[in-house]
């Protein structure tokens, strides 16, 4: 069938391929989503100092020197604190990682 001279299937085929580009995104978006959550849930088992400090980088989108400000502490405490709250972080996952291994 045509529509002002246009097949109707390039219309269905349009319109599927943009649903099969949505559902992509949904599940995308999701497993975004859910990795937020173990983020959150991992930095959480930190130190309330490495826990406000890399919540305030890697979920409020804050620099270094803005996060320096905002806890009333030194540029360098910041930089030295980021690369320990990793260490503890890289801790908290291979524990949890272990975990998982353990019970499968």
């Amino acid at each position: 069938m045509h529509i002002d001279g246009v097949r109707t299937s390039d219309y269905s085929d349009k319109i599927s391929d943009y649903i099969g580009k949505e559902k992509a995104l949904q599940n995308e978006i999701v497993a975004a989503i859910d990795y937020r959550r173990e983020a959150e849930k991992a930095i959480e088992q930190l130190p309330t100092a490495q826990y406000d400090l890399l919540y305030n980088i890697y979920f409020k989108g804050m620099d270094f020197q803005t996060v320096a400000s905002r806890m009333d502490r030194s540029y360098s405490w910041v930089t030295m604190t980021h690369a320990k709250a990793l260490k503890s972080l890289k801790k908290v996952l291979d524990e949890k990682e272990r975990n998982k291994d353990e019970h499968h």
